[in-house]
């Protein structure tokens, strides 16, 4: 993990999300979050802070709680489903490199990750919402389910789990993570949806993809590109202002262009 960074997402640490399983990550619960005693845990001068996007406004809140506390701080809301921002952020702590380079390779690894989940019913679903057909599909005694996506090739979608288009011409993923035991239904609908070649369990998510799509059966799954490590930015230069390695045209961070010394003109522009 670079040490000059702490990862945080917005969320709820639910079972199997155990410090081991965190490695230097932090949780912050949608009600009660600790700001305070977080950062005392974590010295870390730059912090990012993940969530979904039903979670925005409160982790711009928490972040600017954080940056009146004397960090620096990056705030990503991404579009993916809970267990999908966990394993980004958990993949993204792990990584040896520069805290500007951390937020860079979430900019580019989020985009290219597949997330959602197959549900039995989409009765209680509120995001994406599902059709009237959808819906009473949904009643059919012993029906194949559904493959909600949330991220990835066809974006946001509803589809039937036996209707699930072949992956032909979709970047290959090495595995999709999914939050429980699946039928062999099941992981064709996910391993179809995803593009991923097999199957693996994560060790947490159950219960928050129960909440997130409506149905305690839900299987949330996540697929990360094939080569992630190689989605690493090269460093441009350093932020003067906060200290971050600058991979784009600004900081992360504190939203700086890096402006060379040499580009500035003399006595002004005027």
């Amino acid at each position: 993990m670079a040490a000059s960074l702490l990862v945080c997402v917005v969320g709820e640490r639910g079972r199997g999300l155990d410090d081991d399983v965190l490695a230097g990550a932090a949780v912050l619960p949608r009600t009660g979050a600790d700001i305070d005693a977080t950062l005392r845990s974590h010295a870390a001068p730059h912090v990012v802070v993940l969530a979904e996007r039903r979670d925005e406004a409160l982790a711009l809140r928490l972040g600017a709680a954080m940056t009146d506390r004397g960090r620096s701080v990056a705030v990503r809301v991404l579009p993916h489903g809970p267990a999908a921002v966990l394993v980004l952020a958990l993949n993204a702590a792990r990584l040896e490199c520069d805290a500007g380079q951390v937020v860079g390779w979430l900019d580019a690894a989020a985009p290219r990750t597949w997330s959602g989940a197959w549900v039995p019913s989409v009765a209680n679903l509120e995001d994406p919402a599902p059709s009237v057909a959808e819906h009473l599909r949904g009643y059919l005694p012993a029906g194949p389910g559904f493959v909600v996506g949330l991220a990835g090739h066809d974006g946001r979608a509803i589809v039937k789990a036996s209707a699930v288009p072949a992956p032909a011409g979709r970047e290959p993923r090495p595995h999709v993570f999914v939050t429980a035991a699946t039928s062999d239904a099941v992981a064709r609908a996910l391993l179809g949806a995803s593009g991923a070649a097999n199957l693996a369990p994560l060790p947490f998510g159950a219960d928050a993809a129960a909440r997130r799509f409506g149905h305690r059966a839900a299987v949330e799954g996540v697929a990360l590109p094939a080569d992630p490590l190689t989605l690493v930015p090269h460093v441009r230069e350093t932020c003067r202002v906060c200290g971050a390695a600058v991979a784009t045209a600004y900081c992360s961070f504190c939203r700086v262009r890096p402006v060379s010394l040499g580009s500035l003109v003399p006595g002004g522009a005027l």
